[in-house]
């Protein structure tokens, strides 16, 4: 009796032709690839930085005090009661003065005026000037600011009825 597989070309099976084509090259890219792919995971997980508004100021130099005023979103409410701003990038102290309880729409998004009391420096102490002033919201992730950015994505595309 002859063996079932001794006809069976040992040539024309896929898993001996495989390993026979086996190209190191290949297959240390591969490598490559995947490290550094788990390299930038770990990253986006674990390394923190900060995320900044911008808004813009218009400065109000009366005889007693300087002021700004400015318009601001809803990410602002919770950080309104600080004791500084970041003003044309120098930190400046300033006092919430008034946070109006009118609010108004634009684009679907709420805005609210806000007047502090600042100390500025002279080159900005002009009044009517507009200055720049970035708030910063909070320390964040890459991986967290991701999921936040698909959130509202899927939040913003449903269909309202």
């Amino acid at each position: 009796m002859q063996k079932r597989y001794s006809n069976i070309n040992t040539f024309n099976n896929s898993s001996i032709v495989y390993r026979r084509k086996e190209n190191i090259f290949i297959i240390s890219w591969i490598y490559i690839f995947l490290i550094g792919s788990i390299f930038l995971c770990i990253i986006s997980l674990f390394y923190k930085y900060t995320v900044f508004n911008i808004y813009y100021a218009k400065v109000v130099k009366t005889k007693e005090d300087n002021y700004i005023y400015m318009t601001v979103d809803s990410d602002f409410i919770s950080i309104r009661n600080r004791n500084y701003l970041e003003i044309d990038g120098k930190e400046t102290k300033c006092k919430l003065k008034m946070f109006s309880d009118k609010y108004f729409y634009l684009n679907q998004k709420k805005y609210w005026e806000v007047t502090y009391r600042c100390e500025l420096d002279e080159e900005l102490n002009v009044n009517d000037n507009v200055i720049e002033v970035r708030v910063d919201k909070r320390k964040t992730t890459l991986f967290k600011e991701l999921v936040s950015k698909i959130k509202k994505g899927v939040k913003n595309a449903r269909v309202k009825n």
